[in-house]
């Protein structure tokens, strides 16, 4: 037996997120502030009842989540946006809608244990270079391997982008985000990879691509014990937003953005009060108030001035 319900996702109570402040410290201009979103919308072949059973058919549509994912980056003014799982069909939807947005679309490679092409991006933000990366990384949490591998791939190709474009201007002071869905928890190698800028030559998470001399060239050092990338990254949602993905079988994060030193933190978009989740029953994310399994990761940043 089927159950039909006709809702309307202009009267749904979507939950409220609110901003959080953190301590600014560094001197910046007000004029350069600018606002960063990355968003996973789950695309429509996988917004389906055998996975999402506690959900009705008309509330896994693309009809009516497209409503409510236009409302959310309306709200949160994203300067820069990153979509994940986004089908043709979708984006042109979105681009419909989303007039005053110029977007590129690259359409998601399939699964290979070769080396993936990656689509950095330079943009311009009140006259400052900035590279902006959006990324999707493996979802399968038994190929940790490739999810390792990828992100070195991304982030040795992300470098040589910089010192491609760098000019006259010292590579180091070009600003770096990279927003994406990482399918890595932040215990994970990946996130630490990225973080903390090596990732020790034994690890055994790079499975048959352990003692590659393929790995070599996608390290920054030839030091005998790490694999280094050369960057400096952080992201700081993580620390207040517990988790960006929700249902029945998984409660974590997944998605980041990760930024050079040269942008300031100035605000984070915080988690959904639980007090919702109680008074709304909910049991995961989609359902008939958040339109995908995953929830926007926004950060607003500044262009830090030199000294």
């Amino acid at each position: 037996m089927s159950i039909s319900i006709n809702i309307s996702p202009a009267e749904s109570l979507h939950p409220q997120r609110h901003w959080i402040t953190l301590d600014e410290g560094k001197e910046f201009h007000e004029n350069l502030k600018f606002r960063v979103c990355t968003y996973n919308l789950l695309d429509t072949k996988h917004a389906k009842r055998d996975k999402y059973d506690y959900c009705i058919d008309e509330v896994l549509s693309w009809g009516y989540r497209k409503s409510l994912i236009i409302k959310q980056v309306l709200d949160y003014s994203p300067d820069l946006m990153s979509f994940q799982e986004v089908e043709p069909a979708m984006y042109n939807d979105l681009k419909l809608e989303l007039k005053n947005y110029d977007s590129t679309y690259f359409q998601k490679t399939p699964y290979s244990r070769k080396k993936d092409k990656k689509n950095p991006k330079e943009v311009e933000l009140y006259k400052i270079p900035i590279i902006f990366c959006g990324t999707h990384i493996y979802w399968n949490p038994e190929f940790v391997d490739v999810k390792l591998i990828q992100t070195m791939i991304l982030l040795s190709e992300l470098k040589e982008f910089r010192c491609f474009i760098a000019d006259e201007i010292d590579e180091e002071k070009i600003p770096m985000i990279i927003a994406g869905d990482f399918n890595s928890i932040p215990k994970s190698s990946v996130f630490s990879y990225i973080t903390k800028g090596y990732l020790l030559r034994t690890n055994k998470e790079l499975g048959p691509f352990l003692g590659k001399n393929y790995l070599d060239s996608l390290s920054d050092s030839n030091d005998p014990r790490f694999y280094q990338h050369g960057l400096k990254l952080d992201s700081l949602s993580q620390q207040y937003v517990p988790f960006t993905n929700f249902w029945t079988k998984f409660k974590d994060t997944l998605d980041y953005i990760f930024s050079t030193p040269d942008l300031l933190c100035l605000k984070v978009l915080g988690p959904i009060d639980d007090k919702w989740y109680i008074n709304n029953r909910i049991i995961g994310f989609p359902n008939e108030f958040v339109p995908s399994d995953h929830i926007p990761v926004v950060v607003e940043y500044a262009y830090v001035m030199e000294e």
